[in-house]
């Protein structure tokens, strides 16, 4: 397709595209309401993690109103391209920073740096040069071809990217064995349910980015380019507010009865929860209930990083 017709013939949606036009101002409502709530968090009690998460929700709902400005074409395709681009490329950059922070608080210090934490800093580094080169040649008006190619591969690998953060910073944690001399199993089952939880929304968010690869380029079909951006960031929504608040104490129970009956914390862990259900979950800036609070210039204690890695199975 010429590069002059895309940029010339970017003409409204049709009448009567009221699914792709629910479908992009729904975003925006639940963005909206995860900004309020996120901020109000963040304000109220401050860390890295949370004003990260609020800053990454208005970046995202800002999105969504671009995405709904296609639908008049009062935001060309080219505009949008290179906004959406900036957008993941912030969302992906700052995730990856706060989930490594994150993780280093659960190694010992001669042992943060491992081989996840040398692949995510690799896949990192490898994410931001194909978007910078993607979002550059859409800049300068090379829509199609290498800035398609190398966008389309940017929106679909940053899930990937995200995983290695994940799986780094919560490794120490689900590889842990539980017991009177190891870490309690509540922190275990916690760190289970966040990294499986997060792991399920990079799914679907992959998922959401590579079926419309099937009819074609996305920038040919407009209609389905803005639902799949509207789907995306709902879920990039989503995993925010994942990120950000507790699990509810009832789920971490029913986890631990399921999962770890015969640890000899359990019935402990059980009726501590029962009996002071926030208190494990203020112990550090992601709920997982270790020995002291975190705040972000502080560490786990020795003998709780200790805990955390003598239980581990085995060392990536």
């Amino acid at each position: 397709m010429d590069v002059e017709c895309f940029g010339c013939s970017d003409p409204p949606l049709a009448a009567g595209s009221y699914a792709t036009i629910i479908t992009a101002w729904f975003p925006i409502a639940f963005g909206i309401l995860s900004v309020s709530i996120i901020g109000r968090k963040a304000f109220s009690n401050y860390n890295r993690l949370r004003g990260s998460c609020f800053v990454m929700s208005v970046v995202t709902v800002v999105l969504c109103v671009a995405n709904v400005l296609r639908i008049s074409s009062t935001i060309h395709s080219p505009e949008f391209a290179i906004l959406r681009g900036l957008c993941i490329l912030l969302y992906t950059d700052l995730m990856v920073a706060i989930t490594l922070n994150l993780g280093r608080k659960f190694y010992i210090r001669d042992g943060c740096v491992n081989n996840l934490y040398i692949l995510t800093i690799a896949a990192t580094v490898l994410f931001n040069i194909i978007h910078i080169l993607g979002t550059t040649l859409s800049f300068i008006g090379i829509i199609d071809g290498p800035a398609g190619v190398f966008s389309t591969v940017a929106r679909v690998s940053w899930p990937v990217v995200l995983l290695f953060a994940y799986l780094y910073a919560f490794f120490p944690v689900i590889g842990a064995k539980t017991g009177e001399d190891n870490i309690p199993s509540a922190v275990v089952a916690v760190g289970v349910w966040y990294l499986v939880g997060m792991s399920f929304i990079l799914l679907l968010e992959t998922i959401v980015m590579v079926i419309p690869l099937a009819d074609g380029p996305w920038q040919i079909n407009k209609d389905l380019d803005i639902r799949t951006v509207a789907i995306s960031a709902f879920l990039r929504l989503a995993l925010l507010d994942f990120y950000c608040f507790p699990l509810p104490n009832v789920v971490i129970t029913a986890i631990i009865s399921k999962f770890f009956p015969n640890s000899p914390a359990t019935a402990i862990d059980c009726a501590n929860r029962r009996s002071a259900p926030n208190v494990a979950f203020d112990r550090f800036e992601m709920h997982l209930g270790l020995a002291i609070k975190l705040t972000d210039e502080e560490q786990v204690s020795v003998t709780s990083k200790t805990y955390i890695n003598s239980g581990n199975r085995g060392s990536l």
